[in-house]
């Protein structure tokens, strides 16, 4: 009886063993943390074609704990920030001016919280805007 009872104990063991290697496929909640910081992004027009790449600054907004603010944003460059609200893992960017570029956009964060996937409009005031999709990574 005893060497029954040292199987079923090593089988019990393995069983909790594999049980608890098993992969989280539920997606954490992310805070304003997760999206400060820096982040190479790529940037795509309507026909996946590479416009750009070049890295963002997410900081937070010192006048509300629920927004951030991407500097850099859509390559305006340095000192240039879009206002954005997070909600978890989405983000919105509202209709605004960043240098002389209306924007108008939300986005997601995925991959474990380090890659932000954004989709936007531009209009630089040519009456014709663009619809980029910029995919970022954190650095």
């Amino acid at each position: 009886m005893q060497k029954a009872g040292k199987i079923l104990f090593t089988l019990l063991a393995l069983g909790l063993l594999f049980n608890s290697c098993t992969k989280d496929t539920e997606p954490r909640e992310a805070t304003r943390e997760d999206y400060i910081g820096f982040w190479q992004c790529d940037e795509f027009d309507l026909n996946q074609i590479l416009l750009a790449t070049f890295q963002i600054e997410i900081i937070a907004d010192p006048s509300d704990e629920n927004k951030v603010l991407i500097d850099n944003f859509n390559l305006q460059g340095q000192g240039f920030r879009a206002e954005a609200t997070i909600f978890s893992t989405n983000i919105d960017i509202p209709q605004q001016w960043v240098s002389a570029t209306a924007v108008l956009g939300s986005g997601f964060m995925a991959n474990s919280l380090l890659r932000l996937e954004l989709q936007y409009t531009i209009d630089d005031g040519s009456g014709q805007p663009e619809s980029i999709t910029a995919v970022c990574v954190k650095l």
